[in-house]
């Protein structure tokens, strides 16, 4: 079993978007105080979707839109910070045909070869790769027979019941690390750069409307209205919804009327994963030279696993930059997100002493890590698909209400969890958005 990743790329996809019916503007009366703004489209979100489908309604001559986002600039899911003087990608997602688009505008990516890989326990190096690699079979079979159970049409099944039935019986710390690396830890990076400068191609200034967290959606048969947490009312035809499943499940935007049982169901019923890269910048690198480590902790299966070097020649070479990956399988990324950062790193320094219980262990001089759950505007990183969902549930989710439409990662088939080109999505009959 032999895999590679890209670091450079991350998650949040466009999927089609259809506009099918012509409406005039909808008639509301706002509050005196309220600002009123009438369009043709509104772009609710100014992630990778709201982009991307803002470029689909430009190609089509349609420019009376507006991308209403609530961060102070565009990218979504797709985010850089600044860590003691070096950009780090806190974006999320596994990489995917956006290769082109991050060559067309220079990003730098590099290979990662996830097999360069030193294994760890509480005693320090030990080497498991026999385990590793049964797991890895395992998995690889299991797929296998979930292709053929998908082909029979049966009843759908989780991954640890069809671990079970290719044969995989492991209970072990060992088995526990291998099964993270192979299923739960499988996404890489991205800076929203990419989508910033590909919108920098098309988007005109009055077109976005930045730092406006939208609270309710009003939608008839004659259009949409949107009112934002500055009391703004915006009025249009149509509206496109590229909030993550994460932000639909909370009741931090309502609908007006209230969602039908239908659209609330395929809703609630779809995961939003988080998955959580905690960064440590070190005056010196002390731990090994291979890009991958994997922890087997004695006691609870994903904590504090994979563990990847950034002080690496083609990556961030003198850097000094250790970082630490966890998701929420077990409830991990969501529980470190309500404890605090000295708390946090107090963890991940003692999971370090015990993989280099020789090496004398510095404190960092820097450590960071984005709380995606948390965070009101994300509510998680990216969608996955659970199991027993069904393809009416994917219907229901990504069909429109009236003239709100909804687009994203998670409306994509192939694609969920994401990014993917423009040119990879189909033309759009959005004759009738004018």
């Amino acid at each position: 079993m032999f895999r590679y990743g890209i670091v450079g790329l991350a998650c949040v996809a466009a999927s089609s978007v259809v506009l099918v019916s012509s409406a005039p503007s909808p008639s509301s009366t706002p509050s005196p105080d309220a600002v009123t703004t009438t369009y043709d489209v509104l772009i609710l979100g100014g992630g990778v979707a709201g982009i991307i489908a803002a470029e689909q309604l430009a190609q089509a001559g349609i420019t009376d839109f507006m991308i209403v986002e609530g961060r102070d600039e565009l990218g979504g899911r797709m985010r850089s910070y600044n860590f003691s003087g070096t950009t780090i990608e806190l974006g999320t997602g596994p990489a995917n045909p956006i290769w082109t688009l991050a060559k067309e505008h220079n990003v730098s990516v590099v290979f990662n070869d996830w097999e360069d890989l030193t294994f760890y326990d509480e005693t320090g190096h030990h080497d498991f790769t026999d385990i590793y690699n049964d797991i890895g079979d395992a998995y690889d079979n299991m797929q296998i027979a979930a292709d053929t159970r998908v082909d029979l049409r049966q009843v759908d099944n989780n991954v640890r019941t069809g671990f079970r039935l290719v044969g995989e019986n492991y209970n072990n710390k060992y088995a526990w690390a291998s099964e993270y690396y192979d299923f739960d830890w499988e996404y890489a990076q991205t800076p929203e750069y990419l989508i910033q400068a590909e919108a920098a191609t098309f988007l005109k200034p009055n077109q976005t409307l930045l730092s406006s967290t939208v609270t309710n959606i009003a939608y008839t048969d004659s259009g949409v209205s949107v009112t934002t947490s500055g009391g703004k009312v915006l009025h249009a035809k149509f509206a496109i919804v590229t909030f993550s499943v994460g932000v639909l499940q909370q009741n931090d935007v309502t609908w007006t009327p209230a969602l039908p049982h239908w659209k609330l169901e395929a809703i609630m019923t779809l995961k939003m994963a988080t998955y959580t890269k905690i960064f440590l910048k070190f005056d010196e690198v002390f731990w090994d030279s291979t890009q991958m480590g994997l922890y087997a902790d004695p006691y609870k299966r994903g904590y504090y696993p994979v563990w990847q070097s950034l002080d690496l020649p083609g990556f961030l070479p003198g850097s000094g930059i250790y970082f630490v990956t966890v998701t929420l399988q077990g409830d991990e990324s969501e529980r470190i997100e309500n404890m605090t950062d000295s708390q946090v790193q107090a963890e991940v320094m003692a999971v370090l002493k015990n993989m280099y219980p020789n090496k004398t262990i510095p404190e960092p001089k820097g450590f960071y890590f984005q709380r995606w759950h948390s965070d009101p505007l994300y509510r998680g990183s990216f969608s996955n698909w659970p199991a027993s969902w069904y393809l009416e549930h994917f219907d229901n989710f990504r069909s429109p209400l009236k003239n709100v439409f909804f687009a994203g990662e998670a409306t994509s088939y192939r694609y969920y969890g994401r990014v993917t080109p423009s040119s990879l999505l189909p033309d759009l009959p959005l004759e009738h958005a004018r």
